[in-house]
């Protein structure tokens, strides 16, 4: 097993974060600067910031392998050979083993921004090699990278390592690069306490109903404590449902906050500034900003919030829809004039 909580089966590719590339400059984001290209230049606070948020969420029994550089000169150098070494350093006594040293360049092939991220699968095959099988001969195999695309450099590793007998193969990337397809509206409700009482079916139908009036392609998420009373109201794509105690469980995602609002966020697929949240508390609103997605609190003091928008009655949100969805919107028009240019593999 390779991570604990996370279902990551054999060739699934796990993420910390989203990345904006830099061929996007009105939208490229804080995050992307400070922390994936931070990694991807070696900057040993990145490296050990992903090194802190991925540990705890690791098994304990599986091999470690990197996609190597696109020159040959720099085998066994990226920043994801170095992560490997603090993971094994920082979680102590798991059966964790170093095999950062079996994926090698054989030849040397464009860098990504050379290519706009065209490198095809047979080139990035054609450069891979081997070295060291028994490091990861019937032992699960996580092979970590920078940033993510296409899945293409991947899905290499992972062929050749399954032929040289690994039992399973995941991967993980510090940075995925956002999609066309992740620039439209989503929106999060976490407003149990405004939904309370035998209308809460009703008034959350006719919130949505309002929203879809405004936003024809829109996916909606539910965070509730309540799951057996909610009904089949139209609209709901996914429900996510709190423990008794209010707790939340971790979530592989950026490693400033543990949410629900993460784990609804990529079950969505939806870029964080295209979605809008609706909370009830300052810290409903506070983990949502972390995550940089729009922000609505419902609340009886809702002129003192930190939220974008703040009302004191479901009622009243559902009135200034309008200005919500305006501000949503600002952020997909702007990223999607940047069309894809498949930065990275």
């Amino acid at each position: 097993m390779i991570f604990k909580d996370i279902q990551a089966k054999d060739g699934d590719i796990t993420y910390l974060c989203e990345y904006v590339p830099r061929n996007r400059p009105r939208c490229h984001d804080k995050r992307s600067e400070d922390l994936v290209l931070a990694y991807k230049n070696k900057e040993k606070s990145a490296i050990q910031y992903v090194c802190d948020q991925i540990v705890p969420q690791l098994g304990d029994d599986f091999s470690l392998a990197a996609i190597p550089s696109s020159k040959m000169i720099s085998n066994g150098c990226a920043a994801s050979h170095e992560l490997i070494r603090m993971i094994i350093a920082k979680a102590g006594n798991k059966k964790l083993i170093d095999a950062g040293c079996c994926l090698i360049r054989t030849k040397d092939i464009p860098a990504q921004h050379e290519t706009k991220g065209k490198r095809n699968s047979d080139v990035l095959r054609d450069s891979l090699g081997v070295q060291s099988p028994e490091l990861i001969r019937g032992r699960d195999v996580l092979v970590i990278d920078d940033i993510t695309t296409s899945g293409n450099s991947f899905s290499t590793a992972r062929e050749a390592l399954l032929r040289e007998g690994a039992a399973s193969v995941v991967g993980f990337a510090v940075g995925k690069t956002i999609t066309n397809d992740e620039l439209r509206n989503g929106f999060i409700f976490d407003i149990d306490d405004k939904l309370s009482g035998g209308k809460s079916d009703e008034v959350l139908e006719r919130l949505i109903d309002e929203i879809f009036k405004e936003s024809v392609q829109a996916t909606v998420s539910l965070i509730t404590r309540h799951s057996n009373e909610i009904g089949g109201i139209p609209g709901i794509d996914f429900v996510l449902e709190r423990d008794g105690s209010g707790a939340i469980p971790p979530s592989m995602y950026d490693g400033k906050i543990t949410s629900l609002y993460a784990h609804a966020k990529q079950l969505m697929r939806i870029y964080e500034p295209c979605i809008t949240m609706f909370g009830k508390s300052e810290q409903d609103i506070r983990l949502a900003k972390a995550l940089g997605m729009v922000t609505v609190l419902i609340a009886d003091q809702a002129e003192k919030s930190e939220a974008d928008f703040a009302f004191d009655s479901v009622g009243s949100a559902i009135s200034s829809l309008p200005q919500i969805l305006e501000k949503a919107n600002a952020a997909i028009d702007v990223l999607q004039r940047w069309r894809d240019r498949g930065v990275g593999d």
